[in-house]
């Protein structure tokens, strides 16, 4: 009887579990959903023939030593591997870890970045190769190729080398019924360990991830569309029976959906919340992802909270309409405001994404969505980003045409998203977003009002260890207690309503 195909997963998102959870506070982590429907998928197809094992760095090893032994012990056939471009060295670097150890194995890469730059991988790493969107499917038909069940280039979806030169095969066409994939792989995750760090959500306990839908039609010259324009919504039933499976089989009661955009239809929205509540499905619901807040309506707010909604994340990106049709966004900044506002004041936690540095935005229009995100002043996590400029988007293409950008845009996409340094444009210099970032931090983050609710609405929710991580994170330090170390900031007097920007320094 032939040995099983040993498959390995890593995830290579994130730095290693010490320093995740180190001095500077800890890190965000997410189930790696990707990876989970992979085995699924895997398993589905081969059944037995296959052992998968899987890898987050951030949760299941403490440096590089333990991941060196890991992969030692499983000996893996083939190694997949998931990175983000801001991830670009540490995946490159895994890879090579992992070449050395089982030089003979198979390595594969998939996700965004490798689905980004196919041959920037194939070229820059010793991957062998590199699937392109969707993975479950020519992941699979990958694996049968090593079988020896299917020839190459009947694999959909794959950038290979092929001599001196990279190849591509067909592209593997989207999923259309969505229900036909078998459920992540819960099996594969050690739960306790996930329940030991900082979620998505902002709790320490244990997490479900689901991803309701696929695609999304929407403009937006910033994104990249992984998973294509066309919008692939999983039934009701589907979506609500994942929920009532990690729940009754994995004993998980706090649920973050992960849709690109979630609520893109309105009705069907409704309809899952209607069966939450109709099956009694007590779990509390977060949505890290960020909602479009010109798709909600004040009945469908309080339907999502009656049904156990407790964080929303509305992405705003910019409140100025020149802005907005630039970067392609919809909506109407007023009824966004309308709806924030609205979600806010029923107490639950709601986040709000914005960010500066779009091609041609002028200092004044930054503080226009500056001041917008201030008046919101139950908002719990206004979230500053700074633009990342990512090859292959609309948005980096537009730059570059108007002149907008230069060299120093490499460099920043390298920092997160809430890292301001290195960033700037044409209209923007550097001085520029740091002071427009001292002025978020001191009149929109530390205001005393706006923070002084927040933590009241976040402590119904939160133990006080996970409000602490919380803002540690936030701030890439370690704290103990928010109110103690925002003491300050809550007892500062009423005052300078209009809150000036600081001086240009000199």
């Amino acid at each position: 009887m032939n040995e099983p195909t040993r498959i390995l997963l890593i995830d290579a998102n994130t730095s290693w579990l010490a320093s995740t959870n180190g001095d500077k506070g800890a890190a965000q982590v997410v189930l790696p959903l990707g990876l989970m429907y992979l085995s699924a998928a895997a398993k589905k197809a081969l059944g037995s023939s296959v052992d998968v094992k899987l890898i987050n760095t951030a949760v299941d090893c403490l440096d590089a030593r333990q991941l060196e032994e890991e992969v030692r012990d499983f000996a893996p056939h083939v190694v997949g591997f998931r990175a983000l471009t801001v991830a670009r060295e540490f995946f490159h670097e895994l890879v090579r870890t992992v070449r050395r150890i089982v030089p003979g194995a198979t390595l594969v890469a998939g996700g965004p970045h490798a689905t980004g730059h196919p041959q920037e991988v194939l070229r820059e790493t010793t991957i062998d190769y590199v699937i392109v969107g969707e993975g479950e499917r020519s992941f699979v038909e990958l694996l049968e190729h090593l079988r020896g069940r299917r020839p190459i280039d009947q694999v959909a979806g794959l950038h290979f080398r092929r001599g001196r030169r990279i190849a591509q095969t067909a592209p593997q066409p989207f999923i259309e019924d969505l229900d036909s994939l078998p459920l992540p792989d819960y099996d594969l995750l050690d739960q306790e360990k996930y329940a030991s760090v900082l979620s998505y959500g902002y709790t320490i306990r244990k997490q479900g991830v689901i991803l309701s839908s696929r695609g999304c039609p929407l403009k937006c010259k910033y994104c990249f569309k992984t998973m294509g324009p066309k919008y692939r919504p999983r039934s009701v039933r589907s979506v609500v029976d994942e929920i009532e499976y990690l729940q009754h089989e994995h004993g998980i009661r706090d649920i973050l959906f992960v849709d690109d955009t979630f609520n893109l239809q309105p009705k069907r929205v409704e309809s899952i919340f209607r069966e939450i509540i109709a099956r009694g499905l007590q779990c509390n619901y977060y949505f890290p992802a960020g909602l479009r807040a010109e798709l909600m309506s004040p009945e469908l707010v309080d339907l999502m909270v009656e049904a156990g909604t407790i964080w929303v994340t509305y992405a705003v990106e910019t409140a100025v309409p020149r802005l907005r049709q630039l970067a392609g966004r919809s909506g109407n900044s007023a009824k966004a405001a309308r709806i924030i506002d609205y979600t806010a004041d029923r107490r639950i936690m709601v986040g709000l994404f914005f960010m500066i540095g779009f091609p041609t935005e002028t200092r004044e229009e930054a503080m226009a969505t500056l001041d917008f995100v201030r008046e919101r002043r139950h908002v719990t996590m206004p979230y500053f980003f700074a633009v990342k400029y990512f090859p292959g988007t609309e948005l980096t293409r537009l730059a570059q045409q108007l002149g907008a950008i230069d060299a120093s845009a490499d460099e920043a996409r390298q920092l997160p998203y809430h890292d301001v340094s290195k960033s700037r444009t044409s209209t923007l210099s550097e001085d520029d977003f740091q002071e427009l970032f001292t002025y978020y931090m001191k009149e929109i983050l530390l205001d005393g009002r706006r923070l002084s609710f927040a933590l009241d609405v976040q402590e119904q929710f939160l133990s006080s260890d996970e409000m602490a991580a919380a803002y540690g994170a936030l701030l890439g330090r370690k704290i103990d207690n928010p109110r103690r170390v925002f003491r300050h900031a809550l007892a500062r007097p009423e005052e300078d309503e209009d809150g000036q920007i600081p001086a240009r320094a000199a």
